[in-house]
């Protein structure tokens, strides 16, 4: 089934007249401050640049403004011959919905992500997961300003009663650059997470949700059209994220206070909208001396 647009007439570029803009439940994590991923961009930055250097350098020369936008957003591309983190995270988890998915063919996968593989399919035969919903554009709706977003999956996994609202994370190596394992970032997946969690409706599996990119984030549109056309979203009991590294894959699960959680979610929406959208206040010069 392909799904279909509700607008033809829509040009993929701006909202028409009465959308709904809803931002994407990924963006949220934006508008936490995070040392320790700052320092992970300026040290992934860095590593780039000099293992680029000569490629870097004959940009420069040719191309400034490309060479400045290059090394601006060095953090998320693969050094050269190698995936980046959005291009490994998105094969693993297409080879794992093809695996849970008999009547779909594996996708190929580089043979750097061979490790992953490996670990990932000792979750899938510890944890038996059984598809309930996956890849599912999920939202809420409230007024004007709801979130939306695309969930990985809901899963029974053996060991859990009830849905498991799953969410694939991958990691290029099993350790930071201080030895540390790699983990999931908790304050982030919550947000996420909870916001797929306490979606109230989901786009119907023939019907494509129309997004922009805005703020250097994405954004949907939902039209009065649209949202009667959303059917309600399928609910799960747990939060949990398998997170799969070349050596390790782990399931770790979120137990918040989900009053506490759905305040925050609903907090970091409308403050993205602050740092991000058009509610800071205009600024008028009125005198000068």
């Amino acid at each position: 089934m392909t799904p279909r647009n509700m607008h033809p007439e829509w040009d993929g570029k701006a909202p028409l007249p009465g959308d709904r803009l809803l931002v994407s439940a990924s963006s949220l994590s934006s508008v936490l401050s995070r040392p320790a991923l700052e320092t992970w961009t300026r040290n992934e930055i860095a590593r780039k640049v000099v293992a680029e250097i000569d490629m870097v350098a004959e940009m420069a020369a040719k191309a400034p403004t490309a060479a400045e936008k290059w090394v601006s957003e060095a953090h998320w591309e693969g050094t050269r011959g190698r995936l980046s983190a959005s291009e490994r995270g998105t094969i693993i988890h297409d080879v794992f919905e093809a695996w849970l998915h008999p009547d779909r063919s594996t996708p190929h996968a580089p043979e750097e992500l061979w490790p992953h593989l490996e670990m990932l399919s000792k979750a899938v035969e510890a944890l038996r997961p059984r598809r309930v919903a996956s890849e599912l554009a999920v939202c809420r709706p409230d007024g004007t300003r709801g979130w939306a977003g695309r969930l990985d999956g809901i899963y029974e996994l053996e060991g859990f009663t009830g849905g498991v609202l799953l969410d694939l994370k991958t990691a290029g190596e099993d350790t930071t650059s201080k030895g540390n394992p790699k983990r999931p970032y908790a304050d982030a997946v919550s947000l996420q997470l909870g916001a797929y969690m306490y979606a109230t409706h989901a786009w119907p599996a023939d019907l494509l949700p129309r997004t922009i990119s805005r703020w250097g984030s994405r954004v949907y549109l939902l039209s009065d059209i649209e949202s009667a056309q959303l059917e309600p979203a399928p609910k799960a009991s747990t939060m949990a994220v398998l997170h799969v590294t070349p050596g390790t894959c782990s399931l770790w699960t979120l137990t918040p206070d989900h009053d506490s959680l759905r305040s925050k979610v609903r907090s970091a929406v409308d403050l993205w909208w602050y740092l991000k959208g058009n509610d800071i206040p205009k600024m008028t010069k009125v005198w000068e001396a």
